[in-house]
């Protein structure tokens, strides 16, 4: 307890000696004269709407005055700390916590601006719109997080939580899980995009037939990915049921997939026509998605492994000579 105690008092004073007391107050003060910025940038970004004619200003001038005023408050907090840091070491302060305050603002920065551009190329109608700031959030803290020093401890601890007890899927497993699909899922959204504003500029075609082939383009790209799914689904069935009623098994297998993937469509049209939104259909989907991943994971080793045949070495053949 005596360690403990001399421990948080060895803390708290040195959070409060002179040193980093002056760091700590001109991160603060940076703080504040952004929040400033952002609340100028919003006004002047309301003003120039409201001055300038509808439909006179591009769709890329337009974007530009929103992403400027998207960074406008993180822009300002990185000169500031930047003058405050050239202050500093001018007077021979050190400057420990600046420098981490000025990383992690450059890491928001360019996150902030990642997570905006890839908004802007997805579409004004695209889900993304609506978890920007979360996305930004937690992309930002796991950078912040190893910029820091702090992910290898988070990683130990997430690994230590197993979903099941007794397991050894932990929770960790399970993030990283999630961030590759929605990984998948992005990259599979921005490549239909784009060959979507390809499509739909060729006015050779009838507007239904750009539609079909913009449709099947993301459809089949999907569909890479469930082509992925069937295959380890083949090599699964052989090692956890065997090879003498291997064909069976994945008939039944392949035909609870069809199936499933069939009903998806039903469900995702039901839950639209009831409450509007794909929202609550896509959050249940993915909360079975979840779901399927811990099954998965908790399987255990394969029943049926490879089998090694003991080789055999070759024996020199005796060729009787002909003296």
């Amino acid at each position: 307890m005596d360690n403990a105690d001399n421990a948080l008092k060895g803390v708290f004073l040195r959070l409060t000696s002179p040193q980093i007391l002056t760091e700590v107050i001109a991160i603060v003060l940076a703080g504040l004269i952004a929040l400033a910025g952002a609340h100028v940038a919003r006004t002047w970004q309301k003003n120039q709407l409201a001055n300038s004619a509808p439909g006179r200003q591009d769709v890329w001038q337009l974007r530009v005055l929103e992403g400027t005023v998207l960074l406008a408050p993180f822009l300002v907090a990185l000169i500031v700390l930047l003058m405050i840091r050239a202050v500093l070491a001018m007077l021979g302060t050190p400057t420990t916590a600046v420098d981490v305050a000025l990383q992690l603002t450059t890491a928001l920065v360019l996150v902030r601006l990642g997570v905006y551009l890839l908004r802007v190329m997805l579409g004004p109608e695209s889900w993304i719109r609506a978890w920007e700031n979360r996305i930004t959030f937690v992309l930002w803290l796991t950078i912040g997080f190893s910029l820091v020093g702090w992910l290898d401890k988070v990683e130990t601890t997430l690994n230590r939580i197993n979903i099941i007890p007794g397991k050894t899927f932990s929770l960790w497993a399970l993030m990283k899980g999630l961030v590759i699909v929605t990984a998948f899922v992005v990259v599979t959204s921005l490549v239909a995009r784009a060959f979507e504003r390809r499509v739909m500029k060729l006015e050779q075609l009838a507007v239904s037939t750009r539609i079909g082939i913009s449709k099947f383009t993301y459809f089949f790209l999907v569909g890479l990915g469930m082509g992925c799914e069937v295959e380890s689904m083949a090599y699964m069935i052989s090692r956890y049921f065997g090879l003498r009623a291997f064909g069976t098994a994945f008939g039944h297998a392949f035909g609870a997939f069809m199936l499933s993937g069939a009903a998806g469509v039903f469900l995702m049209g039901a839950g639209y026509d009831l409450f509007h939104s794909y929202t609550v259909p896509l959050s249940c989907l993915c909360a079975a998605m979840v779901l399927s991943l811990i099954l998965l994971a908790n399987l255990g080793p394969y029943r049926f492994g490879v089998e090694t045949k003991p080789i055999q070495p070759i024996e020199p053949i005796e060729v009787p000579s002909g003296a």
